[in-house]
């Protein structure tokens, strides 16, 4: 009996023992403190005036993620995203992807499926599709920049005419021009229709009337050809603006005026994209009343729409602190000036308020039915020549036939 007593107090001392080395030991670990990471997030071919907000951001985001230090830099390149590949890129904000970088992107697909089914469906359906390769996505899309006509409307109320409506065409635009031309006391004059140089002012009438026939694919080299009937009649018609109706600026009469038209409130009519409105990124705010419109109308109505993204290279050293980073953006709209492409977002009531319901409305619409562009090297090409073929015709009076069968001839050597 002795020596089972004993065994049992033995066995009790141990189990004590156990127990209390065990808390020692619990009380003496320590949760390791995660390693201290840095990504770099690149801001390629982006106004410099984003930095301020998105280091805000990021200076949020450190607080959630103490162990993630995001790094933002600005780099300038050609369309292909090949300088900010190459500069050790974790994520790159930029306006599009040439078809050489493809590879060198990382596919979205695996961090995607471990979010909610939520996430991919608050997202519009026509801003995924254009992110998609080979049935992948390889960007996250950020928010769509539309491409607009605004106007003074104090000049349109001094001429006493009307304002552009939806549906309005290529005709109504030069009545509208002609009726709001006129020469100024100072030497300058009021022109109808000014050429701001958000892009080439020619390129979005050539687009639609390119995508009445097929639609996005526009840089198709099966298909486009410079020299075409619908490329002649829009450049015809453009250039016509400036040496048959008198409503645009020729580049000489451009050189010869004094200050900036706009802001000065000497233009009645110009191109520019949502984000520019109110000169948001000019020197100097509009100071006059202003309202926005659609393109007028030739084959169809449509405008031009630039979409910024996120993507995330394959040489990226932390792709899934990269995937946090990027999918904490998506959810806030302040570092963005376009039109935000999550549902939750376009739709909030605070973003219509802040925009102005008559102008949400026509940014919404135009963005929804407008041509995504990508700017790449195909892209480069035609424009080039394109626009070399324009300057020609204002400049040197070559017919328009004629300089854009040179222009042709110019993308064919450069294997466009």
């Amino acid at each position: 009996m002795k020596s089972l007593q004993a065994i049992r107090r033995a066995c009790g001392i141990l189990f004590v023992l156990a127990l209390v080395l065990s808390t020692a030991a619990c009380r003496g670990r320590v949760t390791p403190t995660p390693e201290p990471r840095t990504i770099q997030f690149i801001l390629y071919n982006q106004p410099g005036e984003l930095r301020s907000p998105y280091q805000r951001l990021a200076d949020e985001f450190q607080a959630e993620h103490p162990e993630i230090t995001v790094e933002i830099r600005s780099i300038s390149g050609s369309g292909s995203l090949r300088s900010a590949l190459n500069a050790g890129a974790d994520v790159v904000l930029s306006w599009g992807w040439a078809l050489q970088d493809v590879g060198e992107l990382r596919p979205l697909d695996p961090f995607i499926e471990a979010e909610s089914p939520d996430f991919l469906n608050d997202y519009l359906p026509r801003v995924l599709d254009a992110v998609r390769y080979q049935g992948q996505i390889l960007a996250l899309p950020v928010d769509l920049d539309v491409l607009v006509l605004y106007y003074n409307k104090e000049l349109f109320d001094q001429a006493g005419v009307p304002y552009p409506e939806p549906g309005w065409t290529w005709s109504d635009f030069v009545a509208l021009a002609q009726a709001l031309t006129q020469p100024l006391p100072d030497g300058n004059v009021q022109y109808g229709f000014y050429p701001a140089g958000a892009l080439p002012d020619y390129l979005p009438f050539v687009a639609q009337e390119l995508s009445a026939l097929w639609g996005d694919d526009l840089l198709n080299p099966q298909k486009l050809r410079l020299d075409s009937e619908p490329v002649i009649r829009a450049v015809e018609w453009f250039t016509d603006l400036a040496l048959r109706y008198g409503v645009m600026p020729t580049p000489a009469e451009l050189r010869r005026s004094t200050g900036d038209p706009i802001v000065l409130g000497r233009a009645a009519m110009w191109l520019d994209w949502m984000s520019e409105r109110g000169g948001r990124w000019d020197s100097v705010p509009w100071q006059f009343s202003w309202g926005v419109a659609p393109l007028p109308r030739g084959s169809t109505g449509r405008t031009i729409v630039i979409m910024a993204m996120y993507v995330i290279p394959t040489s990226a050293n932390h792709p899934e602190d990269a995937w946090r980073w990027i999918t904490f953006l998506s959810r806030r709209y302040e570092q963005n000036s376009g039109l935000p492409v999550r549902r939750s977002l376009l739709e909030d009531p605070d973003l219509q308020k802040q925009i102005g319901p008559e102008h949400f409305e026509v940014f919404v619409k135009a963005a929804m039915d407008g041509i995504i562009a990508s700017p790449g090297p195909e892209f480069d090409i035609y424009a080039s020549a394109l626009e070399r073929a324009v300057r020609e015709i204002l400049v040197d009076g070559r017919p328009v036939e004629e300089a854009l069968r040179d222009a042709q001839r110019r993308v064919d050597a450069a294997g466009g």
